[in-house]
């Protein structure tokens, strides 16, 4: 046979279709099964909890666990402490979402696994706090630690800072920023006689007190369901705080599919973090010492000054 005889027919070469809804759908399914693993951590906890254990921070390990699985690696899912430059903390958070490479840490912790690693506002993409079982105590505390890290001092990244090291003025727009604060509260569980929309309207009356650049974004219980906001009149099912700060906020209730409530989260996150530029400008300035008083000597003759030297006897008269 020529090389040129028989050809096949490449019409036919087409990816193969036979599990096509099941493949389309494999990120919900990861965070599915990412959701069931964190529910089912937690009631192991409880049940040691029962009988006298340390409980708690195990559910938070496994949280920031998933979280990391699934984010692209230039994202760094932390716990710690976050800094504003005036030296004001939002003292420790259970989950950052922080640049490892365009930001210094603050001051290291102790061991690699310290909660006690500081980090500047500016570095963070989002937090989140997460509650093992929520009820309306628990859900005031959660929105407490968050807001004292939203009224943290954090520049705004106007819009034309389009990579952390590139500005370019002309395509900035006025009121439009890239660098929101993301907040979210994550529960595991609620607690006994409160319904989920019992806490989605808690946690919508006491945003509704706050400004917009100080609000918790979203809330979810796992197994329950979700609540984040939508710009009103922006066709987007939610809001980016990025270029629709100037539209009404209406509040989201979503608990007709709980299995999915991890998944919703991710999904948020997912898309601030990808639309998001940092402000990390002069974070080594802001968060250190202007230079004490030094003194310069010329040397005479240097070699490396001689070009300078005849740029100067060229242009005297």
């Amino acid at each position: 046979m020529n090389w040129n005889e028989q050809l096949p027919d490449v019409d036919k070469w087409q990816p193969y279709s036979g599990r096509r809804e099941t493949l389309s759908s494999g990120l919900l399914l990861t965070c599915q099964v990412a959701q069931n693993r964190i529910i089912a951590e937690a009631e192991i906890e409880k049940k040691f909890n029962i009988r006298n254990f340390d409980s708690g921070l195990g559910v938070e390990d496994v949280v920031r666990q998933e979280i990391s699985k699934l984010l692209p690696r230039r994202y760094f899912v932390d716990k710690g402490v976050v800094n504003d430059r005036k030296g004001r903390t939002a003292e420790d958070c259970d989950i950052v979402i922080r640049d490892p490479i365009w930001s210094p840490v603050l001051k290291l912790g102790a061991t690699p696994e310290s909660r006690r690693f500081h980090f500047p506002i500016e570095s963070i993409y989002a937090g989140a706090e997460v509650k093992q079982t929520l009820g309306f105590e628990e859900l005031d505390k959660a929105m407490e630690k968050l807001v004292k890290l939203s009224r943290l001092e954090r520049p705004a990244n106007l819009y034309g800072h389009i990579t952390e090291n590139q500005h370019i003025p002309k395509f900035d727009r006025p009121g439009c920023i890239l660098n929101p604060l993301h907040t979210a509260i994550i529960g595991i569980g609620i607690s006994g006689g409160i319904e989920f929309r019992d806490i989605a309207f808690r946690f919508g009356q006491i945003n509704a007190s706050l400004e917009r650049s100080e609000m918790v974004t979203m809330l979810c219980v796992l197994g329950h369901g979700a609540v984040w906001y939508e710009a009103k009149d922006t066709g987007t099912v939610n809001a980016t705080y990025m270029t629709d700060r100037d539209k009404q906020l209406l509040l989201a209730v979503h608990d007709q599919e709980p299995d999915n409530t991890f998944y919703r989260y991710f999904s948020h996150i997912s898309g601030h973090l990808h639309r998001s530029v940092l402000n990390t400008t002069n974070i080594d300035e802001n968060y250190g010492e202007p230079v004490s008083k030094y003194y310069t000597y010329p040397c005479l003759g240097a070699q490396y000054n001689s070009h300078i030297r005849e740029a100067d006897s060229m242009g005297s008269p």
